[in-house]
């Protein structure tokens, strides 16, 4: 997943997915397109589950994501929730000087775990890539070998484009090729004539 730069991560997130065992998809048996992804942890220190849902609800009409919702997260402590960023800061109080906690929510890889609805435009892109691109690319991801261009169709129209380049110059080629002999028969047949004439 950290190969794929799809979703943000930082330090804490890291520490958190090093205990990630394995990620599933389930279809949905009543409405083929809706899917739920899970997420199966090894027993740790960060929270008390050791699955994690993610479900994707389509609607059947337009096919378009309506809704996405995630599981309730019971992270151990504020510490250890990744999203959440504890900073010690000193404030002057008089001539005293105290310390003290200062919590700031950071982007995580665990944000895909809150709920949206239609009007975020991301959870469609996001379903996308579960759906057409991370499992069946998911080798190419864990090597580090995934050309996300190609994957995107961008490289397909570049080599179009370098086709098209050779086609033409192949073209220009062949029409410098015949045109001497072209030429050359025109002399041919302009002596021929004259020889007729005589």
């Amino acid at each position: 997943m950290k190969n794929s730069a799809y979703f943000p991560s930082n330090e804490k997130d890291e520490e958190v997915l090093k205990h990630l065992v394995d990620i599933r998809m389930k279809e949905d048996e009543a409405n083929k397109l809706n899917f739920t992804l899970e997420f199966e942890f090894s027993a740790n220190e960060f929270f008390t589950q050791t699955v994690l849902t993610k479900t994707y609800f389509y609607d059947a009409t337009s096919e378009e994501v309506e809704k996405t919702t995630g599981c309730q997260i019971n992270w151990s402590s504020q510490e250890k929730n990744p999203r959440v960023e504890i900073k010690t800061k000193k404030v002057k109080k008089g001539k005293s000087v105290e310390t003290k906690k200062v919590e700031k929510i950071v982007p995580s890889f665990f944000d895909l775990f809150a709920d949206t609805d239609k009007e975020d435009q991301m959870s469609s892109e996001e379903a996308g890539f579960w759906k057409d691109d991370f499992f069946s690319n998911s080798l190419e991801y864990y090597l580090n070998i995934i050309d996300e261009a190609d994957m995107f169709g961008a490289g397909e129209d570049e080599e179009d484009e370098e086709d098209e380049d050779e086609d033409e110059d192949d073209n220009k080629k062949s029409k410098k090729a015949k045109a001497p002999k072209q030429a050359a028969g025109g002399a041919a047949d302009a002596k021929n004539e004259k020889c007729k004439n005589q």
